[in-house]
């Protein structure tokens, strides 16, 4: 199947940890403190940098760990594009969420998500995006672009595959119209549009080129990277507004201490992490500058 052709449902995840409290409490106890025996349910978000059924396979284990450690309901939701997952997110249905940068400037601004924890992948705690060519494609700058086909991942809110790609693309002196603009639905679905020559540029993230999902499935040398961006802070993870202190400082602890042991560095593993890392809202002031420049938004 062509990479462009390429859909995927919209997947929703949901795992229950129920605690048997009636053996230890009487009916009467349990009915006055129900809700220390399964808290209300925590919905963690995870935007679609890879499909939904890839999403839910990578990070399950993690959610489970959370659900036992919270001692809570937690559900994983996923979604198809940036466009189902971005109303998702206006209308406040996660309490968790794993954002690109953009939305979550975005999110911040609007709806007062908060940024808690980044990603480290690969023992990067910074990404940069990357404008993907074949070897053979005959072009070495981004000024032969003009005129050819750019496949962008996701839509005009995809940080590492639009946003960045964009500011690379103005800054070597071309501008929309100076080439033709396609998009795909993920940023790994742009790598392969480029491989199977459906075009003759992809933007993505710098790190996709390192992704089993991408190297397992083609051949990655047949590929270059025309030209890699500055980097900036890795993917955040941030909480509603709404959420206690105490709450957030124990999601926090719970995150960025997965990788002290053998089973959180599983779990990271299986996720595709390396690590998981304190963040603060000060960290995206770069993004916000990008953001503006690109898209003439002010966050």
């Amino acid at each position: 199947m062509a990479p462009l052709a390429m859909t995927r449902p919209l997947w929703r995840l949901s795992i229950a940890l129920w605690l048997f409290t009636e053996l230890a409490f009487p009916p009467v106890a349990l009915a006055q403190s129900g809700a220390s025996a399964v808290a209300d349910t925590l919905v963690v978000g995870i935007f679609p940098r890879r499909n939904a059924r890839q999403t839910v396979t990578l990070f399950t284990p993690l959610i489970n760990h959370l659900s036992a450690e919270l001692n809570r309901e937690v559900e994983l939701v996923t979604a198809r594009d940036f466009a189902t997952f971005w109303g998702q997110v206006a209308r406040r249905e996660f309490d968790l969420v794993h954002f690109n940068q953009y939305h979550y400037i975005k999110a911040h601004a609007h709806y007062g998500y908060e940024a808690i924890v980044a990603n480290e992948e690969f023992g990067e705690r910074s990404i940069a995006s990357a404008l993907y060519v074949r070897r053979d494609s005959g072009i070495e700058s981004l000024s032969q672009l003009r005129g050819r086909t750019l496949i962008f991942g996701g839509d005009k809110s995809a940080m590492m595959s639009y946003i960045i790609p964009i500011a690379m693309l103005q800054k070597a002196g071309l501008q929309q119209g100076d080439y033709q603009q396609k998009f795909a639905i993920t940023p790994l679905n742009s790598v392969f549009s480029v491989y199977f020559k459906q075009a003759d540029a992809a933007a993505a993230g710098e790190i996709v080129a390192r992704l089993p999902m991408i190297t397992e499935r083609i051949d990655v040398s047949a590929l270059k990277q025309l030209q890699i961006s500055e980097a900036i802070p890795h993917l955040p993870w941030a909480v509603a507004p709404e959420m206690p202190i105490e709450q957030r400082q124990q999601l926090s602890r719970l995150l960025t201490t997965l990788s002290a042991t053998a089973t959180g560095r599983a779990l990271l593993e299986q996720a595709k992490l390396t690590g998981l890392h304190p963040a603060t809202d000060a960290d995206y002031e770069r993004v916000r500058h990008l953001v503006k420049q690109v898209l003439g938004e002010t966050y």
